[in-house]
């Protein structure tokens, strides 16, 4: 508010000057008033001031929004940058299956399910579990949705979506395992155990079945991915669609929540 005030200031003294000057001008050659001409030259200084600080004002109103959204696009990619790089492999443990090795990323994931349906059997059925890489790849997610120059919308999603505040460990039977892990540009950090005579150690091996009171789901989880990754790439492409067209990032095929999840 104090800049446009400032600025209707400076039209008026501007204004008032410009008047001055015509007059003295017609004094010296001893005319009553101002002349037609000095007025129109008036009108025309005065018309051109009022473009030339509007023209300030919005260059300082809209320099400072596109540097917001300068930091909000950087913030953007960098998140979609993390989202590409996270590798997931899934192993399959089955007494009456071959151990089987699956490496997966979000993009492309969808195309790849039909790889986990093996001699009729889908493995996808099998008790999904996790290790304590999940939690890390959580908690930079977190991260990412604190972050003050990341976009509402987005900050929103990842809220909504990946939030693990408690999990439970996996219990017997340990067969027919669906095993997921995770890599990615996060430092995973193992939860510390206390032993019985108060030791305390890191747990590299404990696998995990629930997450806050629901069961895990590897589909469950591309698809809570899926919407945070689409809903940042459409961000970017409304807001940049310069940057966007140029990256090396690629839309994906988004889930039907009734029709892919199993």
């Amino acid at each position: 508010m104090k800049r446009f005030s400032d600025l209707i200031w400076i039209v008026i003294l501007c204004a008032a000057g410009c008047l001055l000057v015509a007059y003295l001008i017609d004094d010296i050659v001893e005319l009553a008033g101002p002349s037609l001409a000095t007025l129109s030259a008036v009108v025309t200084i005065f018309t051109s001031i009022i473009v030339f600080a509007a023209g300030i004002a919005l260059y300082q109103k809209f320099s400072g929004s596109q540097t917001l959204v300068d930091k909000q696009t950087e913030k953007t990619i960098e998140l979609l940058t993390f989202l590409n790089t996270l590798n997931f492999s899934v192993e399959v443990i089955s007494t009456d299956l071959k151990m089987s090795v699956f490496n997966l990323h979000i993009v492309g994931y969808k195309k790849r399910r039909v790889s986990f349906i093996k001699s009729s059997v889908d493995v996808r059925t099998f008790k999904n579990v996790f290790n304590y890489r999940m939690f890390s790849m959580a908690q930079k997610l977190g991260d990412f949705a604190r972050d003050p120059y990341l976009p509402r919308a987005i900050a929103t999603t990842i809220s909504k979506h990946i939030e693990y505040s408690s999990a439970s460990a996996l219990v017997p039977p340990k067969d027919e395992l669906f095993v997921v892990n995770v890599q990615g540009q996060f430092a995973a950090i193992p939860p510390e155990v206390i032993h019985e005579d108060g030791s305390v150690s890191e747990d590299f091996a404990s696998l995990y079945e629930h997450v806050d009171g629901e069961d895990f789901s590897l589909e469950e989880l591309m698809y809570k991915l899926e919407v945070i990754y689409n809903t940042s790439f459409g961000w970017l492409s409304r807001n940049n669609p310069t940057i966007s067209s140029t990256l090396n990032i690629q839309s994906i095929e988004s889930f039907d929540r009734k029709k892919d999840i199993l």
